[in-house]
């Protein structure tokens, strides 16, 4: 957590983060060269570079950061999705299923966990198990707003016919 990290790093993390979210990369990675460390290695450091390098696409330099969150901060789902989409997006789909499946007994009603599941599946086109998921992602979260999000959602694609049939005014604003 920001507080318990020491000035100044903890403003270089907040400086990282604002340049980040306003698409200036390079600033965002001058902020994050400049942290200590301790810093460097929080839950919040992590993260920060984490999303920085998925925003420049350099999916295999943010792989080896998603694990160490998971290694080092067990038990919190963001990392996990992290290790899941980083996989997905370098095309390893497959593996990608066998690190958040397992994870589903311990988050058993986690929506985003079986979203990104689906969209796994969708990849290597086990498309009734991608139903499967998104079905139990629409029970775990707001179904309306879990099936506008997947119509939006090129990854699922292949099940925006399945989508719409469920429901025809899914993918409206309301």
């Amino acid at each position: 957590m920001a507080a318990t990290i020491p000035y100044p790093d903890r403003v270089h993390l907040q400086f990282a983060r604002g340049w980040l979210e306003l698409g200036c990369l390079g600033e965002a990675e001058k902020e994050l060269g400049c942290l200590g460390p301790e810093a460097a290695g929080s839950s919040e450091g992590m993260e920060v570079r984490f999303q920085l390098l998925v925003k420049e696409r350099r999916f295999s330099e943010a792989l080896p950061v998603a694990w160490d969150q998971r290694r080092r901060f067990p038990g919190e789902v963001r990392w996990l999705m992290n290790v899941g989409n980083v996989l997905f997006w370098l095309g390893r789909a497959d593996e990608a299923v066998d690190v958040v499946l397992p994870a589903l007994e311990d988050n058993p009603g986690e929506a985003v966990l079986l979203y990104n599941l689906a969209c796994y599946y969708v990849s290597l086109g086990d498309l009734p198990a991608a139903k499967r998921r998104l079905q139990d992602a629409m029970r775990a979260g707001d179904r309306r707003r879990v099936m506008r999000h997947a119509l939006a959602d090129d990854d699922l694609r292949a099940l925006w016919p399945w989508i719409q049939s469920l429901d025809p005014g899914a993918g409206t604003s309301e």
